[in-house]
């Protein structure tokens, strides 16, 4: 006769406590790979956001410098905070008179991604001087309206624009160069308890338009350089060091709430020199 044995209460609850630790374990496995994935992922972003900062100042600041009529390209207002000229190309000034400029818009087109807009942009123009005087210098001018339809010598279509000179009384050449730049700032600033750095149109009196973050709290510095990369002030400064540290975050805890989260950072260093 064939005796069966049936599963005893004892073996069904072992059975179901073994089963259920090993699902608390690959949970927990699970979830620390959730979490250090997305650690990961935030880290990159961070790193890619980073490396595009270091672009755009290479791009916008690379040509700073101080000129013995324009000043400074730059003036540090505050900590987290820097004015400047935002490049925005050259023009070739074919003809001066008085207080209107003719520009050939054919010519140095590949330096420029844009016209200059009266009561936004500004303009610094090149001071070769004469026989008798090399003055070598920029001399800023606002430009008051324009761009209107003109005429250079010789008949070629040009662009118009009437400009309000600094106080100067000297010549200004027939024909020349002009940079055109908008006033703008790059502020660190907070917003709803997160830090975030922004750019500010200085002539048009826009709002913030929020460029990176989140950093960390004195995440962002620019401070004046001289020749040996000791901190000065703008008049003598040769060179920029940008500091910059954003926020990353790591969660430490498992559940639905995933808290607490420790707080990394990743910042970079970049000095920018210009000198002879």
């Amino acid at each position: 006769m064939t005796m069966r044995r049936g599963v005893t209460l004892i073996e069904l609850l072992v059975a179901v406590v073994v089963a259920m630790v090993l699902l608390t374990m690959a949970i927990r496995v699970q979830a620390t790979v959730e979490r250090t994935g997305r650690s990961r992922l935030e880290r990159l972003g961070a790193t890619a956001s980073l490396r595009a900062a270091a672009k755009l100042v290479r791009w916008e600041w690379a040509g700073f410098g101080f000129d013995s009529m324009a000043g400074a390209d730059f003036a540090v207002t505050g900590a987290g905070r820097v004015s400047y000229r935002g490049q925005s190309g050259l023009l070739a000034v074919c003809h001066v008179s008085g207080d209107t400029l003719f520009v050939d818009p054919a010519r140095l087109a590949a330096w420029r991604h844009r016209l200059p807009i009266a009561g936004r942009d500004s303009l610094l123009v090149y001071l070769p001087g004469d026989s008798a005087i090399g003055i070598d210098a920029w001399l800023p001018a606002s430009v008051v309206s324009g761009p209107d339809p003109g005429v250079c010598p010789g008949g070629i279509a040009g662009i118009r624009y009437r400009v309000a000179w600094t106080a100067y009384a000297g010549p200004v050449a027939e024909q020349t160069v002009a940079r055109s730049y908008e006033p703008l700032e790059l502020r660190a600033y907070n917003s709803a308890g997160s830090w975030q750095l922004g750019q500010v149109g200085l002539a048009s009196g826009g709002v913030v338009q929020p460029a990176l973050g989140p950093l960390a709290a004195g995440g962002f510095e620019i401070l004046p350089v001289n020749g040996a990369g000791v901190v000065t002030g703008a008049t003598g400064a040769t060179g920029l060091e940008i500091r910059l540290r954003m926020l990353t975050g790591r969660e430490t805890a498992v559940g639905p709430g995933r808290v607490p989260r420790m707080e990394d950072s990743l910042g970079f260093r970049m000095r920018l020199e210009n000198v002879p």
